[in-house]
């Protein structure tokens, strides 16, 4: 049986006793073997760095890199991506011109460690295995040959950090309380696209189209189906008062829609939805759209309205789940029409424009059949 009865570190001999049994009476035999050390030479008892995965990255990224020529900035000698960009900028990062593509050899390998007698045969025994030894250098990292940049061609890199905008933090911080602290419910329905576009088109050459010259969207069919299905089920026309606890029943159906500006995503609204027309509709979104692109329109402001809706009106968008936005406890997003199959009434299949829209609901105020009843009454 073989068992370890002394253990040391840096160098010094690991001893085992080996029991070679004869008959019954056991014999000690005593065999000695070296660890090498896990520190490269001149280093001490002083371990290497902790190395996180970014700095891990760039290393083997750019193993012309001299880990020892970067300062630590972290807490306890952690070095940080930060420290290796600006050694890498500054050039201190590298030793004896490896910037520039020449380099100096690589040093000696180290030493291999003594040699283990192997024990006698024995009736059990056990292998003991050393760890591999790290490089024993001054420059553990460094390579003979520098690795270079793809579009530079030297091996240094420049990264653009680009701060978050108070509107796109504030929008963030929302979103992620809602997917925390609202149970969210979704219901699809898919729906033909070919009426609308029909009815779209016919508008448009008859000259009644939006308010103003303004063109339809389907932002505005949207908004104005959305407002009339809320006004058929009213359990989704609410908002929540996370103050009281409680749904705060609202009066009007005001849509708030999303629409991308230069600080995010903005949700104006439509108040009223219910009691305008379509046309009315379709200017007040082209007003509300140019006023939120031209960045007149706050971006950190809480979403006003109790529903939005956000249709995605781009080739080849299919289904799209969104977040609520406090205090809505509605919102529906819209894919856009896709080439489909439907069944024909005389039997077989016909061609058919269908887009898909999903229904998030707050599953504290909205119960699973009144958000079914919402997502059919918004389909027809």
């Amino acid at each position: 049986m073989l068992s370890p009865v002394h253990a040391a570190h840096s160098c010094r001999p690991h001893r085992w006793r080996l029991a070679l049994f004869q008959g019954d009476a056991p014999l000690s035999i005593a065999l000695c073997a070296t660890t090498p050390s896990l520190q490269p030479p001149g280093m001490g008892a002083q371990p290497l760095p902790p190395l996180g995965p970014a700095v891990a990255r760039l290393l083997r990224q750019y193993p012309a890199i001299r880990l020892d020529q970067v300062r630590p900035t972290g807490k306890k000698g952690r070095v940080l991506k930060g420290d290796v960009l600006s050694a890498m900028d500054d050039g201190s990062a590298y030793a004896d011109g490896e910037a520039g593509g020449g380099g100096t050899p690589p040093p000696p390998a180290a030493s291999a460690p003594a040699a283990r007698p192997s024990p006698p045969p024995a009736k059990r025994h056990a292998a003991a295995t050393p760890p591999t030894p790290r490089p024993a250098a001054g420059r553990p990292f460094a390579a003979a040959v520098p690795a270079m940049d793809a579009t530079t061609g030297g091996p240094r890199v420049k990264f653009d950090d680009t701060p978050l905008t108070p509107g796109r933090r504030a929008a963030a911080a929302r979103l992620l309380a809602a997917k925390q602290y609202i149970p969210h419910q979704y219901t699809t329905v898919a729906f033909e696209l070919d009426a609308l576009l029909a009815l779209r088109s016919s508008l448009v050459a008859r000259g009644g189209g939006g308010g103003g010259g303004a063109p339809l969207t389907l932002t505005d069919f949207c908004v104005w189906a959305s407002a009339a299905a809320l006004s058929a089920v009213p359990e989704v026309r609410a908002t929540w008062d996370a103050a009281a606890g409680r749904a705060s029943p609202s009066a009007a159906a005001d849509v708030a829609f999303a629409v991308c500006g230069p600080d995010g995503t903005l949700l104006p609204v439509v108040w009223g939805a219910d009691r305008k027309g379509l046309a009315s509709i379709a200017a007040e979104t082209a007003a509300l759209t140019a006023a939120a692109e031209a960045g007149e329109l706050d971006a950190t402001a809480a979403p006003g309205g109790c529903f939005c809706v956000a249709a995605l009106d781009a080739p080849g968008v299919g289904p799209a789940t969104g977040i609520l936005a406090a205090p809505h406890v509605g919102a529906l997003s819209v894919g856009a029409g896709m080439p489909a199959a439907r069944p024909a009434a005389a039997g077989g299949v016909r061609a058919a424009t269908v887009a898909t829209a999903t229904l998030s609901t707050d599953a504290r105020v909205v119960s699973a059949a009144a958000a079914s009843e919402f997502a059919a009454a918004f389909g027809r």
